[in-house]
């Protein structure tokens, strides 16, 4: 076991989500430097995509980065549905291992199914142990899976349910991704724990990737005289592609120039065949795989931007990324509710309108609030990257990451 006299924090940081993933380079990779840059040491474990481990240049590059840190990484393939009980025995044992061998004060789970093997590790070795929760138990294991399975059951759901309240009141720092996701747990499973630090941390975003737009991104696609409606990100199970498509329909009928833009790496495919199925041409849509830096480029040539999710328990208290992406960019947002904070944020600060009901008459009352919003014109567009600024910036996000490694 390797000894240290220093007061530097080594950090075990441990991902589902891989690094080379394009959510995994915005919302994993810009923490990791900015901790790094204020003394933290890490050794991270993530899951990689087949795809994205056979990618020997993507791998390169990352490295690249992480060498700059003096980051050690080790790669695992992650694997779908059941394969996570494979992916949990073997990060079991190498997390271990590390632990072990290079003395980490803190195991760092992002994520329920990590939270499976290093809290076991952590409460064995001693160590501080910090539960980053991006959404539930359940909702790794039934929510957010496209498929029923035996976890579905009641008497499956009610053991993940006590499982993720044991990872929580047994934690040393919890994080969660919206101020009411805190507020929850707080009136919740945290009653009476004053011991246990509780920091709500959005999915925020790097401010700078949204100034001084290049348009050149999109050069193959005229939008100009379009009233663009964009979707940005994955289209998984929690995701209402059907409903958001019904949307675009009625706005349709109200703003005729009206355009739907999917930028996702999504199945073109499937998403192709969903505007089919609704009876959408395809002049009035498109879908576009795009790379994080070129995101910026598309919300900048778009009217506002859509985002309906599914309104299940892992929601309740998420932080889509898309949202403050959109705000970043100075243009208003549809929700549907019960998504995290963006109901509230959305009413108390006009930055656009929100569904209440995922029917005609709901998205018809949207849109009417959404272009009451958008005849504020410029200063809408300046009040979103306010809020963008003030709450979902990349700084103030590494900040509250560092209080909580001092806390520890």
């Amino acid at each position: 076991m390797e000894t240290r006299t220093n007061n530097i924090k080594r950090s075990l940081y441990i991902s589902n989500l891989g690094l080379m993933d394009n959510l995994g380079m915005t919302q994993i990779l810009p923490y990791i430097k900015g901790l790094a840059e204020k003394g933290v040491e890490f050794i991270i474990i993530s899951y990689e995509k087949k795809e994205h481990i056979d990618n020997k240049a993507k791998i390169k590059h990352i490295k690249r980065i992480l060498d700059k840190y003096d980051i050690r990484w080790i790669t695992l393939q992650y694997h779908h549905r059941w394969g996570n009980i494979y992916d949990i025995f073997v990060g079991l044992f190498l997390a271990v291992k590390i632990t072990w061998d290079e003395n980490v004060d803190i195991i760092h789970a992002r994520a329920s199914i990590p939270m499976f093997f290093a809290f076991p590790v952590a409460k064995l070795f001693g160590k501080r142990i910090i539960y980053d929760r991006r959404g539930t138990v359940r909702g790794d294991f039934i929510d957010d899976v496209d498929v029923k399975n035996i976890c579905s059951l009641n008497f499956f759901a009610i053991i993940l349910d006590a499982i993720d309240r044991f990872f929580i009141r047994h934690s040393d720092a919890i994080i969660v991704l919206s101020e009411r996701g805190k507020r929850l747990l707080k009136e919740g499973d945290l009653t009476g724990r004053q011991d246990v630090t509780c920091e709500a941390i959005p999915c925020c975003v790097n401010m700078e990737r949204f100034v001084n737009l290049d348009s050149a991104v999109q050069q193959a696609l005229d939008l100009s005289d379009k009233f663009v409606l964009t979707y940005v990100g994955s289209l998984g199970t929690c995701y209402l592609l059907d409903e958001m498509i019904d949307f675009f329909t009625i706005l349709k009928k109200i703003e005729q120039n009206a355009f739907f833009l999917i930028v996702s790496h999504s199945d073109a495919d499937m998403i192709n065949s969903t505007f089919l199925n609704k009876g959408i041409l395809r002049g009035d849509y498109a879908v576009v795989d795009a790379a994080p830096d070129e995101v910026p480029g598309w919300l900048n040539k778009s009217k506002c931007s859509v985002m309906f999710i599914k309104e299940v328990e892992c929601k309740i208290g998420s932080s889509p990324t898309k949202f403050a992406e959109s705000l970043a960019a100075g243009i208003p947002v549809v929700v549907n509710k019960n998504i995290g904070d963006t109901e509230n944020l959305i009413c108390a600060n006009r930055l656009g309108s929100v569904v209440e009901s995922l029917d005609e008459k709901g998205y018809s009352d949207s849109i009417y609030c959404l272009r009451e919003v958008l005849k504020d014109g410029f200063s809408l567009s300046e009040r979103c990257k306010t809020v963008a600024s003030k709450l979902f910036s990349m700084e103030l996000g590494i900040e509250k990451y560092k209080r909580i490694y001092e806390s520890l």
